[in-house]
């Protein structure tokens, strides 16, 4: 992501949202610039200590935490997609020399989308008089947690 307001500074940023593609497209990989992830812990690895211009998909983070574990936010034709993304500067990124907080945990609230009576629990919680409003989405809600834990 080539945003002057990332670049000669430590100031964290958070990117959410509804990107309608993948983590391996090229749009969302224009969005991110690609950083590079260290994938084993290695004293000599450099990968993933620099990133000033990147950001770093939460899904991946939890893929390596999770060892392949994949969750997903919409399904298209029983395709289990990641469409939904939190992206996170450096700061956010445990292999970085810039970390400011620590990766916990990600998950997907997406229950709804595959099972019938959990989409009706939630229809009536969010039915209202505007019949447009009962049902806001097709997508399951990410969550990310980090811990404010600056490398040291």
């Amino acid at each position: 992501m080539r945003c002057q307001s990332m670049s000669g500074n430590d100031t964290p940023h958070v990117l959410m949202g509804d990107l309608n593609n993948g983590s391996l497209s090229v749009s969302t990989g224009i969005l991110t610039g690609d950083p590079r992830y260290k994938l084993i812990e290695s004293g000599r690895a450099v990968k993933g200590k620099r990133a000033d211009k990147g950001m770093y998909s939460v899904e991946t983070l939890m893929h390596h935490r999770t060892q392949g574990h994949t969750n997903y936010t919409h399904i298209y034709e029983n395709r289990l997609e990641v469409l939904d993304h939190i992206l996170v500067s450096e700061e956010f990124y445990d292999h970085s020399a810039r970390r400011e907080w620590s990766f916990r945990y990600a998950e997907v609230f997406n229950d709804y989308l595959t099972l019938p009576h959990k989409r009706r629990e939630v229809e009536k919680l969010l039915a209202t008089s505007d019949p447009k409003y009962a049902w806001p989405t097709d997508h399951g809600i990410a969550r990310a947690v980090f811990e404010h834990n600056p490398f040291a």
